[in-house]
């Protein structure tokens, strides 16, 4: 329940998606709306997908994005990775060899 409540919290929150640097230098997408990309962020340079939101004192806070892959997966692709997910979890807390599940963020 209580992941149900935070989920329609976030989504009632107002948000602004943004790049930001490795660093954490936001680029500020919507001041550039009329600029080429190139013209505004560096060629061969990595950004991060973030979202930017406002905290209790009202002030903005940038958050990253992170994606456990599930964007590029296809419905039946997703279910069979949450197996092999609860599989792996099973095999490391009985101590087997297997590979370790991924540690989330």
């Amino acid at each position: 329940m209580q992941n149900a409540v935070k989920v329609q919290q976030e989504a009632e929150q107002a948000k602004v998606i943004e790049l930001t640097e490795r660093d954490g230098t936001r680029k500020y997408l919507n001041q550039q709306k009329g600029e080429v990309a190139d013209q505004h962020l560096r060629p061969l340079k990595a950004y991060v997908l973030a979202k930017v939101v406002k905290n209790e004192q009202d002030e903005e806070v940038v958050e990253n994005i992170v994606v456990d892959g599930a964007c590029i997966r296809t419905p039946e692709e997703d279910i069979v990775w949450v197996e092999k997910q609860k599989e792996l979890e099973a095999e490391a807390a009985k101590g087997a060899k297997g590979k370790a599940p991924p540690k989330k963020k």
